[in-house]
């Protein structure tokens, strides 16, 4: 389960990684490049987006209702970049 969960944070912060090319929130330098404690703090705030009770855990249920929060969020803004063209 914890293996599952981990894999979870690690996929959702490379996607976040790739959807923020343009914006860069936590490319806190500015070299266009995450360093070990912007990934921390990239992971730590996704972290706690996903720990919705706030008890320090995330379980495997708040996992998938993360993903699926962060999935609908994906679709909605490919739907409007899709609508703008």
């Amino acid at each position: 389960m914890l293996k599952y969960i981990i894999a979870l944070m690690a996929l959702t912060t490379f996607t976040f990684a790739a959807e923020g090319q343009h914006k860069r929130p936590f490319d806190i330098d500015g070299d266009k490049a995450l360093n070990k404690t912007e990934w921390v703090a990239r992971a730590a705030a996704r972290f706690e987006l996903l720990d919705t009770n706030k008890d320090g855990k995330v379980t495997c249920q708040e996992a998938r209702i993360g993903m699926k929060a962060h999935h609908e969020g994906r679709k909605e803004k490919r739907q409007e970049r899709k609508n703008k063209d």
